[in-house]
């Protein structure tokens, strides 16, 4: 399927191409990822920020949150991860990786790109922080598939949160 747009109207996600389409359920592929970064039912993991890299053949998750326990709403305001979860194309074979420090656990992954011109081995994030009763914020943060930090979270601008990023060549 080749998609040429996409947009939202009303609670439906509708792309434009040519028409085809083809539905996979990953709920077998969530269960395996939890479960070998270590978060095993009841415990979960929240995907927002998920990416294919055709050069290093391999899917890139930053999950959003991450909790050992089952899902309680207050609780999970500060359950932002800090992990970068590699795996293969067939979701046989799985790398976690720490990215820096969790100092700031309620923000959490909500998109990332590859940094163009860097055969996909420096990741830009954008972080979202949602706590009941504060404002929304989001922040930038810039770090390489290994992990290291190359500019910390900076701060985006308050009540704006960000869902969404492209990086251009």
């Amino acid at each position: 399927m080749k998609i040429e747009w996409l947009t939202v109207k009303g609670p439906f996600l509708y792309a434009g191409g040519h028409g085809v389409v083809r539905h996979v359920n990953w709920k077998d592929v969530f269960t395996k990822i939890r479960n070998f970064a270590g978060f095993k039912a009841p415990g979960y993991l929240t995907h927002e920020a998920v990416h294919w890299s055709d050069i290093h053949k391999k899917w890139f998750f930053l999950p959003r949150k991450a909790s050992t326990t089952m899902y309680e709403e207050v609780a999970d305001e500060k359950k932002g991860t800090n992990m970068l979860i590699t795996a293969d194309e067939n979701f046989n074979s799985f790398e976690v990786v720490k990215v820096g420090n969790n100092n700031h656990p309620e923000r959490g992954f909500s998109a990332f790109a590859f940094v163009p011109g860097t055969n996909d081995g420096i990741i830009m994030a954008i972080k979202s922080k949602e706590v009941t009763g504060e404002d929304s914020e989001s922040f930038a943060t810039v770090f390489d598939t290994r992990g290291n930090i190359i500019k910390d979270d900076q701060n985006l601008g308050s009540n704006y949160k960000f869902e969404g990023i492209f990086l251009a060549t």
